[in-house]
């Protein structure tokens, strides 16, 4: 993002930046298999995918989603006369 320009002076470059940002979506290189290790925006919506879903499980766990499964619900009490 800092280059040196035409009179040899850091300058902050915006473009550079951007297109650095951009390439890998119209790049067909980085969308091959191995290379999508290299490509920031799959490992970015792989990693905020992956973040939803574990966000949406601890929540059906925390608010008790399983119990019904550790429970007998098939369970009769026995003793009273019907």
């Amino acid at each position: 993002m800092f280059r040196y320009n035409s009179d040899n002076k850091l300058q902050f470059n915006i473009n550079s930046g951007l297109n650095f940002l951009f390439h890998p979506f119209h790049n067909h290189f980085l969308w091959n298999r191995p290379a999508l290790l290299m490509n920031y925006p799959f490992m970015l919506s792989l990693a905020i995918s992956l973040n939803l879903i574990l966000r949406y499980i601890s929540k059906l766990l925390d608010n008790g989603f399983l119990e019904r499964f550790n429970r007998d619900s098939t369970q009769t009490n026995l003793t009273q006369d019907i």
